[in-house]
């Protein structure tokens, strides 16, 4: 893989894992507010990886299935940033920035998940 897609894996989880970090530090947030984010960006570096190498990791429905749920689960945080955006005014503001933020920094990731699931018919025609 070139180096530039090593510098984007080793970004998102240097956040994933400064974000839990911070969360254990302060003693924040539940089992999900801690860990999910580090559990995302891991699945999507799995996934990640496993289209830059041509290799079938595990069965293509896992990966029909985290795409649809992070998709799903993506849409419904942009649409709450606009609520935090339009309805809670200016404290909302930082609130809905960061969730775009976010959701901007996996998208590239989501698109090669998109690819690795829906478009390499080669690679799972062995019955995955």
């Amino acid at each position: 893989m070139r180096k530039a897609y090593w510098l984007y894996l080793g970004l998102l989880v240097l956040l994933a894992l400064g974000r839990l970090a911070q969360k254990l530090a302060t003693d924040t947030g539940g089992f999900a507010s801690r860990y999910l984010p580090l559990i995302i960006v891991i699945i999507l570096v799995t996934g990640f990886i496993g289209f830059m190498s041509h290799k079938p990791l595990f069965k293509r429905w896992v990966w029909l299935a985290v795409f649809w749920l992070l998709i799903t689960a993506s849409a419904s945080m942009f649409f709450f940033s606009i609520y935090l955006f339009i309805a809670i005014g200016t404290g909302g503001y930082i609130g809905a920035l960061v969730i775009i933020t976010g959701l901007a920094l996996i998208s590239p990731a989501l698109a090669v998940l998109y690819k690795y699931a829906f478009q390499s018919p080669k690679l799972w025609c062995k019955g995955n």
